[in-house]
């Protein structure tokens, strides 16, 4: 992403300053916004607090301990981090176990080709050779095991992500916006179904992949930014990890700073200045207006997780509420959290978004509300999926209507959910 300096020598901006005159700032007016806005976190970089590496992490926080007195979020952001906090600790938490199992598994594997290979028979020319190499695969990976543990002790635990977000909750103390009344949410859903059908930004992407209220998320996010904005005739500056498309302009698939709508709207509704910045960029132009001392290299590994997400999403093109459900599903059976019936909730979630997925790039025409074994049907009627592919689905939406009625659902049948997503998507 190019922050407003590189693009003020653009000649697409320039075209950009007729055109949408609100777009571009002039250099007094960048200057202004930096002096006097109030800096806005969106969720995603709440969450990634909890992602980053120490080092990363704690410079991100002297910065907003430096602008403490000008940091602010909306209720809609508090509301997501409080609802989702615990899962994404429990996540990360887990990913040491994933690379222990990893591990573990690298020597179950060994040993178990070495017998599948039949080279481990007794009184075979083999036998001393492969009985002497897995007592040495045993010794090895006890002192990797131990190694990696004493490595592992020095990240982050469960009381160490307390500690997180017992800092976000000072940092925030008094400094959260006020809830939407359930009239005015109403209002707002109304208003959403129009914007979201014309494509306006932002929000209009979580359409597909979210239901309720939910989905209008980001909508109640940046109108609650706009009412303060307005109250505190005040600009704004947004640190924003969203990299969806609803958020972010970029032409040619370079990304290259907010959508201009959200510029343009910002202006016309509060007179004031807006800008959005990813981590990265806010770190580096925190340095130069904000007398910050933050290391090229943290700003760049900032960059990096940021670039490795972009290209992570475009790669795989499959919707990250897919994954993320697995995943969710996945540490929610592990924990034993809500019992298998919320696991298989979950995973059910992500299978349909992967079935609408499927009617999507395929250019077929699906309703938002419909169930699994509906959106099989439709597959199965196009010529996408077989009747052997539908008659897995069937079955697995058999177990997910049984998760939705009853508890009385076995961690097989919930790991058949997850293991048919996880083998679609690889």
């Amino acid at each position: 992403m190019l922050g407003l300096n590189e693009q003020l020598e653009s000649k697409e901006c320039l075209v950009m300053d007729f055109i949408l005159p609100n777009y571009r700032l002039s250099k007094e007016e960048y200057k202004e916004l930096w002096d006097n806005c109030i800096f806005v976190l969106d969720t995603n970089v709440l969450f990634n607090l909890y992602r980053y590496s120490p080092k990363l992490r704690e410079r991100f926080i002297e910065i907003l301990d430096k602008i403490s007195n000008r940091i602010w979020i909306p209720h809609q952001v508090a509301l997501e981090y409080y609802n989702n906090k615990s899962m994404i600790i429990n996540t990360e938490i887990n990913k040491y176990k994933i690379i222990l199992d990893i591990v573990s598994n690298c020597s179950k594997d060994i040993k178990n080709d070495i017998i599948k290979r039949d080279l481990s028979r007794k009184y075979t020319a083999t036998s001393e050779i492969t009985s002497e190499l897995i007592k040495k695969i045993d010794d090895s990976f006890d002192i990797i095991n131990k190694d990696l543990k004493d490595i592992i002790d020095k990240y982050p635990q469960k009381e160490d992500f307390a500690h997180i977000d017992q800092t976000i909750s000072k940092l925030f103390t008094e400094k959260v916006g006020k809830p939407y009344s359930i009239e005015v949410l109403e209002q707002l859903s109304e208003e959403a179904s129009r914007r979201y059908k014309l494509e306006l930004p932002p929000g209009y992407e979580d359409e597909k992949e979210k239901k309720g209220i939910k989905k209008y998320g980001d909508l109640i996010l940046w109108f609650q930014i706009i009412d303060m904005a307005k109250e505190k005739k005040k600009p704004v500056i947004l640190i924003c990890e969203d990299l969806k498309g609803d958020w972010w302009w970029a032409p040619s698939g370079m990304t290259v700073g907010p959508r201009h709508e959200l510029v343009q709207e910002f202006a016309l509704k509060t007179e004031m200045l807006f800008y959005m910045y990813s981590l990265d960029q806010f770190m580096s132009y925190a340095n130069e207006y904000i007398n910050t001392k933050v290391e090229k290299e943290i700003i760049e590994e900032a960059k990096e997780y940021r670039v490795e997400e972009e290209i992570r999403k475009m790669d795989t093109g499959i919707p990250p509420n897919v994954f993320n459900g697995i995943q969710d599903a996945k540490l929610m059976l592990e924990l034993g959290s809500d019992g298998p019936a919320g696991a298989g909730m979950t995973a059910g979630l992500a299978l349909e978004a992967y079935l609408k997925h499927l009617c999507v790039i395929n250019d077929i025409i699906c309703d938002d509300k419909s169930t699994i074994r509906e959106l099989a049907q439709t597959l199965l009627t196009e010529g996408v999926i077989d009747n052997v592919e539908f008659a897995k689905l069937a079955y697995l939406a058999t177990i997910r209507n049984k998760c939705a009625h009853s508890k009385d659902i076995s961690k097989y049948e919930v790991e058949s959910i997850i293991g048919y997503v996880k083998k679609m998507i690889s």
